[in-house]
């Protein structure tokens, strides 16, 4: 396949053992050549998928990308880079990348080697049904799911716009395992309607029979029904199709509960899983790899600080998420160091300080913020201050209901959603789904090496260059503009 630049697609399956620690051997190598022959194939490698997940392209923020974890918010407004910075992710801070960038490209192809594993899971699982058709559909749900949640992060990045309506260009959507293919772009209207079409036929298929429960109130590290649903009100949100963000969210609300203010730290530190959905599982492999977060890294050097415009946001004194969030701090580690204020809301399990830390991909928190912006474009403003308010008591001790309206209650839902996902890889995409609102970090920006601070709406840089190899295998795929 083009899109994996004529790199042989190896997908390493990683099977988990009875442990919670993660074994590292590969039962197999698998290239996509021949067909699944058994369940149990497909199956693990639909493990091998989530794999993907924990790599450095992915979600895990010590490798060469982090794209989906620390990366959107080092390109908004709500982290500045520090003095302690050795330069790591300062051409994403900065908006500098190329087509030729070593994170563009790493980007590009972790999203396809996960697309690639799946597409040969639903090549295959139809004929090997009769085997055991209920896990066949625990399996198809699932690949379905992650090949439309993968396609959509692609296009939040490579995407010209996210506007659903949009005739710009968008991604290529790949439907079958072709190492040959050489795709053009979809609109990004179009991408959306591919993405949706698969989390529909997903949903419906996990509603039905499975063999047993994807996931359980201890684990939360795959994608079931629930899932579905938050992916289809995210990607609903984006698109603009408000009534459907509304509804999905809705049926996550209506079986997930908000955490208490007393449970909430929890959260961050894998000892609850109260309303996280999706909790991407990272291990301690034992093998010399640290996953660390960059925000507050191994070695005690905090390269980006939370800035002034967000910490400004918060009651600091009442709100759960400011201590949960970040501290003042100075010796850890062994490192001593003046205190200074940090992130620290991904710094470890329990008591550990290594960074190693499930990466909460979806929690029932956004589902109310979706809901509440989704309601207030639909001009049900009583039941979206209703969202707002009911998320504020989970949060704020002692708080009393807002009384918002008109442009003061999206005004305040949008700021309840930075608070809420902050340093959660959302802010970039905010940013760039709100009609490509310009980008300021200036007034924050008073202890960086850099001087450049702001992203205007014309800028090239809304949209990440599809990767310089690529375009030169694929003549089909069409670069963005300006690179």
């Amino acid at each position: 396949m083009k899109l994996i630049s004529n790199i042989t697609f190896l997908l390493l399956v990683l099977l988990a053992s009875c442990s919670k620690k993660i074994e590292i051997k590969p039962e197999y190598q698998l290239d996509g050549s021949s067909p699944l022959a058994t369940i149990k194939e497909a199956d693990n490698v639909l493990t091998g998928a989530y794999d993907g997940f924990q790599t450095g392209d992915y979600y895990r923020s010590s490798g060469p990308s982090g794209a989906y974890s620390v990366v959107p918010d080092i390109m908004g407004d709500d982290l500045i880079e520090t003095k302690e910075s050795l330069g790591n992710y300062q051409t994403q801070a900065e908006w500098r990348y190329e087509s030729i960038e070593d994170d563009v490209q790493a980007t590009w192809l972790g999203a396809w080697n996960i697309i690639s594993g799946v597409n040969i899971i639903l090549r295959d699982i139809d004929n090997i049904a009769s085997q055991d058709p209920k896990a066949a559909n625990r399996i198809k749900g699932q690949a379905l799911a992650i090949r439309a949640h993968v396609h959509f992060d692609l296009l939040r990045y490579f995407g010209e716009s996210l506007d659903g309506n949009s005739t710009n260009r968008g991604i290529p959507y790949v439907t079958k395992f072709d190492v040959t293919a050489k795709p053009g772009r979809s609109t990004v209207k179009e991408s959306y309607e591919k993405i949706l079409a698969d989390l529909a036929e997903a949903a419906t298929i996990l509603s039905g029979e499975l063999d047993k429960p994807i996931n359980t109130d201890d684990n939360k590290t795959r994608i079931d029904w629930l899932v579905v649903k938050a992916i289809q009100a995210r990607v609903n949100l984006y698109a603009g199709q408000w009534q459907a963000a509304a509804d999905a969210a809705t049926a996550v609300i209506n079986q997930v509960e908000l955490s208490s203010i007393d449970d909430f730290p929890s959260i961050w530190n894998d000892q609850s899983l109260e309303e996280v959905l999706w909790s991407v599982s990272f291990e301690n492999l034992q093998d010399g790899v640290v996953y660390d977060n960059v925000f507050f890294a191994r070695g005690n050097r905090s390269t980006y600080r939370p800035a002034q415009g967000l910490t400004a946001l918060y009651d600091q004194a009442n709100d759960v998420r400011y201590s949960t969030y970040m501290a003042n701090v100075g010796t850890l580690n062994d490192i001593v160091r003046t205190p200074r204020l940090v992130v620290i809301k991904h710094l470890g399990k329990g008591t550990a300080t290594d960074g190693v830390v499930n990466w909460k991909a979806y929690r029932v928190a956004e589902m109310y913020l979706i809901r509440a912006e989704a309601n207030f474009r639909l001009n049900k403003e009583t039941e979206a201050l209703n969202d707002l308010n009911e998320l504020r008591e989970h949060r704020i001790d002692g708080f009393t209901g807002g009384a918002e309206t008109g442009n003061a209650l999206l005004t305040a839902i949008m700021t309840e959603r930075r608070k809420e996902l902050a340093f959660e890889g959302h802010r970039f995409f905010d940013f760039k789904r709100w009609n490509k609102t310009p980008i300021n970090r200036c007034a924050s920006n008073t202890d960086t090496p850099s001087t450049i601070c702001s992203l205007d709406p014309d800028s090239r840089a809304w949209a990440w260059p599809i990767p310089f190899n690529e375009t030169i295998v694929n003549p089909n795929i069409q670069q963005n503009d300006d690179y």
